[in-house]
Order: C-alpha cells, then sequence, then structure tokens
C-alpha cells in the first residue's frame, strides 16, 4: 500500500520563525505532561474525592445526599474510568505525534518486515515497546494509517498491543499466580486473534472501505498542505489529536459507566454456574467494563472463584479489544464496517478459547 499520504515523504520543512502561538502551544504541552503526571501519581486520591463529593461529604448543607445512589455509583465509575485513561491517552497521542512527525513512513516500512504476515507480526511486537493501554493505542493506530500502513496491518497492533505490552502481562502473570499459563493463554490467543481479524479483513481492498471518510480527508488535506517546522506541527497535530480522543474517551466513560449501573453485577454473576452463560456473561462484562488493560487482570480475579476460569480468560482477551471504551476511540478512525467486521470475529473467537479453556481445565 502506497499510503493516503505518502506524497509527504521527500520533503524537507521549510524554515520558520517561531510565533507566539507555537510559545503557547508549547506552554500547553507542558502543561499536559505535568496533569499526565499528576493524574498518574494521585490517580486514586482524585477518583476517591470525586466519590466524597457525590457522597455529600464536600457539602455544606449534605445536599448532595439527595442524589440516588445509582447515579452517586454512575459518577463514580464514570470519572474513575475518565482519570484512569487519561495519562494514556496523553502518553499515546505524544508517541503518535512522534512518529508521525519525526519518523518518516520509509524508516517505518525499512524496519518491518516486507512480508505480510511476519510483519503484521512485528507490529504486534511493536507493543513490547509501547507500555500504554488501548486508550493510547488508538492515536498510534491514526499516526501509522496516515503515515501509509494498511488498516488490515494497523489492525494486528490495535487489537494485539494492550494485551502483549509488558505491563499487562506481568499483571496478568502476578495476578494469577495459582494459574501462570492463563497469562500465557492471554498473550497468545491474543496475537492469533489479531492476526485472524486482519486476515478477514484482507478481502477489502481499498483503505476508504474500512476508515472513516472524515479521517480519510484528514489525512489528505495533511499531504498536501504547505509544510511547516516540525515542532510546529507537532504541537498543533496534538492539541487537535488529542481534543479528538479526550472527547470519545468521555463518551465512552459515560456509556460504560451507565451500562454498570443499569445491569447489577450480582445479576451477572448469578448465571457464572452454567459454563455457556458464564462464557457469554463474562463476555458481555468485557465489553461494558472499560478497565485499563495493566490493571484489569485484577478485576478479573475477582471472578475466578465463581466462574471457570476459561469465562475468566475470555474476559481478559475480548476486554481489551472490543470494550465500549476503546470502541468509541476506534470510530474516531473506523468506519462502522470495519467495526461491524471486528467485534463479532473477536467475540466468537475469544468465546471459543474460553471454552478450550473450560475444557482443558476440567479434565
Amino acid at each position: 500500500m502506497s499510503g493516503i499520504i505518502s506524497e509527504m515523504d521527500g520533503r524537507e520543512p521549510e524554515p520558520e520563525q517561531v510565533g507566539p502561538e507555537l510559545v503557547i502551544a508549547g506552554f500547553f504541552v507542558a502543561g499536559l505532561i505535568i496533569i499526565f503526571a499528576l493524574i498518574t501519581f494521585f490517580k486514586d486520591q482524585i477518583t476517591g474525592l470525586g466519590l466524597l463529593a457525590v457522597s455529600g461529604g464536600l457539602s455544606l448543607n449534605n445536599l448532595p445526599n439527595l442524589i440516588p445512589e445509582q447515579l452517586q455509583t454512575f459518577i463514580t465509575l464514570t470519572l474513575s474510568l475518565v482519570v484512569e485513561g487519561l495519562p494514556f491517552v496523553i502518553l499515546g497521542v505524544l508517541l503518535a505525534m512522534l512518529i508521525r512527525v519525526f519518523v518518516p513512513a520509509s524508516v517505518m516500512m525499512r524496519i518491518l518486515p516486507k512480508q505480510r504476515h511476519l510483519r503484521r507480526v512485528g507490529l504486534a511486537l511493536l507493543g513490547m515497546a509501547m507500555p500504554v493501554c488501548e486508550c493510547g493505542n488508538v492515536p498510534v493506530a491514526r499516526s501509522l494509517i496516515s503515515q501509509g500502513m494498511s488498516p488490515q496491518d494497523v489492525t494486528v497492533f490495535l487489537l494485539a498491543a494492550p494485551i502483549i505490552n509488558p505491563i499487562t502481562f506481568l499483571a496478568t502473570w502476578e495476578a494469577f499466580g495459582f494459574a501462570r499459563w492463563v497469562a500465557v493463554t492471554r498473550l497468545v490467543a491474543a496475537l492469533v486473534i489479531a492476526l485472524v481479524v486482519a486476515a478477514g479483513l484482507d478481502r477489502l481492498k481499498r483503505p476508504e472501505e474500512l476508515l472513516e471518510p472524515a479521517f480519510v480527508a484528514a489525512c489528505r488535506i495533511h499531504a498536501h498542505a504547505q509544510r511547516v517546522s516540525r515542532w510546529r506541527e507537532f504541537l498543533e497535530g496534538f492539541q487537535t489529536e488529542l481534543w479528538l480522543i479526550v472527547r470519545l474517551l468521555c463518551i465512552g466513560a459515560l456509556i460504560a459507566a451507565a451500562t454498570q449501573t443499569i445491569v447489577p453485577r450480582e445479576v451477572i454473576v448469578a448465571i457464572g454456574s452454567n459454563m455457556w452463560l458464564s462464557l457469554l456473561s463474562m463476555l458481555g462484562l468485557a465489553l461494558v467494563v472499560s478497565i485499563c488493560s495493566g490493571v484489569d487482570a485484577f478485576f478479573a480475579l475477582s471472578y475466578a472463584n465463581s466462574f471457570p476460569l476459561g469465562s475468566v480468560v475470555t474476559f481478559l482477551i475480548a476486554s481489551p479489544m472490543i470494550n465500549v471504551k476503546s470502541l468509541s476511540l476506534m470510530k474516531s478512525t473506523f468506519n462502522w464496517r470495519y467495526l461491524g467486521a471486528v467485534v463479532p470475529v473477536v467475540a466468537v473467537l475469544a468465546v471459543l478459547v474460553g471454552l478450550v479453556v473450560n475444557m482443558v481445565v476440567a479434565k
């Protein structure tokens, strides 16, 4: 694939004086980096403050006590998801803009193998060098596509990288210390499923069949726009990408929190005794519980006593790939046809892996 904006390669940016708007943008990025650090180190305190606020602890007249408990849960869950995902979104956008502006597409093509399947494995393993969750991988995927990689190739990175990255693997390994094979099974299954999904998308040859028209148009405008200094391009692109991705993160968090509030967890747990229902319920849980892939293993561990391990593995595979928050972010780049093709395949394969695990463990 020659790439949507391959015309950009080979052109040197013209020197340009730094204007006041570039200085302001620089301070903006620096402020976001500071916010990223503060959220990372004080995430629990920020979430706890939100819980205190909605529970009435910060009100002189205890007015928030009039807020229904279900609404308090909804606000707390939404805040938790946004606070958890925002640092990774900022980091992902930073990495994406560094790749887009400072790493020529020709370099990426030289690093990756020429053979299609080996190239896709290489893209999946790229997740080991990017220890960010699924929130941060979406802007990186957008950048890779804008540099000329096919949506099919980038799909492997998008689906596999959140699970293959070392933080996720080590967290799963630690959480399931009594069954460490769960971590290995999760990693191998994620890679295989990502490759299968990409192979299924190969029948759609043109990128426009899988991408959002607005994203394709933005890439073409960017390709023919007059090049400015690299740092200005980086800062302007960072602001644009971050604003888009953060909005979608908030929408995804609202949907996920609403779903978790409406559907009581006790109802889901109650059907865990049936093998098929447990598989389907954990798949449903994976869709709506949008927890960062770096910590979702500890959440899943809480179900290991009441659900078969195969059902828990289904959750661990499907959640980083197709949870509501991830899908809302992916919609910034891919169209409904793409999502309609990817989600069912991932869901079915994740359930099949869980079924096999249940059958093997039962023996």
